[in-house]
């Protein structure tokens, strides 16, 4: 009896030891995997900020470029309506210049012939306004002339067509003798002729 009591003497201490020892390494483990975490959780939120700066940057970029891309279209169009302000200018004052060219040309070639029996001037014959066909386009630029003087913005405004589907529009009725332009002002004024008020009763 006193040789048993002996044997649990010693294995109790080891035991004991044993169990301390394992408790131990199950809370260093433990305090290992917290701490695991509280790093992985760290470096998680680090990198969500640098994601969410990377993604306002961008936005602003955008936002700029956006702002800036808007400047440039707005400074071509007052370019392009600049531009057509001058070829209108330079189709009227070529058609203007041409008789004047061909009177010149015309009085050399007849200054040696003896001058003709002069005639009656006939009088300068109007459209009547069933001989002019219209498309629906040009009777609602006329009809927009009927308030007054419009220049050629409100003009391509009122239609919904180009800038160029305008200018071209406007220069066929000009050349009509519908409307008359102002040709002192960019982009040109136009206004209803006698004969385009006419044709609109």
């Amino acid at each position: 009896m006193s040789r048993l009591n002996h044997i649990a003497s010693i294995t109790n201490p080891m035991s004991a030891a044993a169990g301390q020892s394992a408790f131990d390494f199950l809370g260093a483990a433990e305090v290992a995997i917290i701490a695991f975490f509280v790093v992985l959780a760290i470096v998680l939120l680090a990198r969500y900020r640098q994601a969410s700066e990377s993604v306002s940057a961008a936005s602003e970029l955008n936002h700029d470029l956006w702002r800036a891309l808007e400047d440039r279209l707005k400074k071509q169009d007052e370019r392009i309506l600049d531009l057509m302000g001058k070829v209108e200018l330079i189709e009227a004052r070529v058609t203007s210049e041409r008789p004047q060219t061909q009177l010149a040309a015309l009085h050399d070639a007849t200054a040696s012939q003896p001058p003709p029996t002069p005639r009656p001037a006939p009088e300068p014959k109007i459209p009547a306004p069933f001989a002019i066909d219209l498309d629906a386009t040009e009777k609602t630029a006329l009809k927009f002339l009927e308030g007054g003087a419009v220049p050629t913005t409100d003009i391509t405004k009122k239609l919904g067509r180009s800038r160029e589907h305008t200018a071209r529009l406007m220069k066929a009725l000009y050349d009509r003798g519908l409307v008359e332009r102002d040709e002192s002002a960019k982009p040109f004024v136009y206004r209803l002729t006698e004969a385009g008020k006419r044709l609109l009763e």
